[in-house]
């Protein structure tokens, strides 16, 4: 399993709504990022693959 600190793929998703300006703070604390809220826009996504056990890793990819 890899290190959380390794970077990589850990899932791929696809886009599930428009995006939009988002004014107020989601119940997905680990995914919104708090910068963002009411100044730039963001889609919400649905994971379509995760790969958290196997991930994708970028000095991999790179090869």
């Amino acid at each position: 399993m890899a290190h959380r600190h390794q970077s990589g793929v850990y899932a791929s998703a696809e886009i599930i709504d428009q995006p939009k300006i988002l004014d107020k703070q989601l119940d997905i604390e680990d995914w919104l990022e708090k910068s963002r809220l009411g100044a730039k826009l963001q889609a919400f996504v649905r994971f379509t693959k995760k790969l958290l056990g196997t991930p994708l890793l970028r000095e991999i990819l790179k090869q």
